[in-house]
């Protein structure tokens, strides 16, 4: 994976309500939540020798850093698409299905 990217931080819903007789919500402590994900285009990168990796070598390498990506806690993965020499997903939809087979 190339890239990690913050996709948000917000507030959860606040579950304090008014009771009967107070004129505000009751305070409560909220936690920020973070999401982080992880996302691709599936870039062509070189292998041991230096030559370019076969566009099936990249897409199963892709598949087990989201696996593993799955298994520290990564909230989501985002797969590109792009018809170019140098990216080697063409079809983000069944690249997430291999992932999904083998994720949580």
């Amino acid at each position: 994976m190339s890239r990690i990217q913050v996709v948000s931080v917000r507030q959860p819903p606040s579950k304090a309500g008014k009771r009967r007789g107070q004129s505000r919500p009751e305070r409560t402590k909220e936690k920020t939540i973070i999401e982080i994900g992880l996302d691709t285009f599936g870039d062509v990168t070189g292998g041991p020798d230096g030559a370019p990796l076969h566009a099936a070598e990249v897409i199963r390498n892709l598949v087990d850093e989201a696996v593993l990506a799955d298994q520290v806690g990564v909230d989501f993965i985002g797969v590109g698409e792009h018809h170019r020499a140098d990216f080697a997903v063409s079809s983000p939809e069944m690249v997430l299905a291999a992932i999904a087979g083998r994720t949580s």
